[in-house]
């Protein structure tokens, strides 16, 4: 198993304010064609502007790797990974808001989770 290296974010990409407040941390293994590959992300709301990320960025060396030999259908969130998820967002989640899932893939689990809950979510 390799683990994907990464760099801290220090500023939103919204509204470059420097304070978050911090949803949780959380690894994922996913596995592409050479093997598994574990990913670490620490996913904070901007204080400012209420945007949501992930405040570490994957290497580029590193995640270019992992999608060279990438395999669309092995990666998916399991539904108490997107029960989780959806109880930290839902507060943040305005009445008819446009939700932006940022790297999801195409028709990601969660996606369809957020739809679920009648959710407008957009991929970007």
């Amino acid at each position: 198993m390799r683990n994907i290296r990464d760099k801290s974010i220090s500023e939103c990409y919204c509204c470059a304010n420097t304070s978050f407040i911090t949803l949780g941390t959380r690894s994922e293994t996913l596995s592409n064609k050479k093997g598994l590959y574990t990913f670490t992300f620490k996913d904070v709301v901007c204080e400012s502007c209420t945007f949501i990320f992930s405040k570490q960025r994957q290497l580029k060396e590193d995640i270019s790797d992992y999608y060279e030999f990438y395999h669309s259908n092995s990666s998916s969130t399991n539904d108490e990974e997107c029960k989780v998820r959806y109880e930290y967002l839902k507060n943040y989640i305005e009445d008819e808001a446009v939700v932006y899932e940022v790297g999801g893939g195409k028709n990601s689990s969660f996606t369809r989770f957020l739809k679920s809950k009648d959710i407008n979510v957009t991929k970007w």
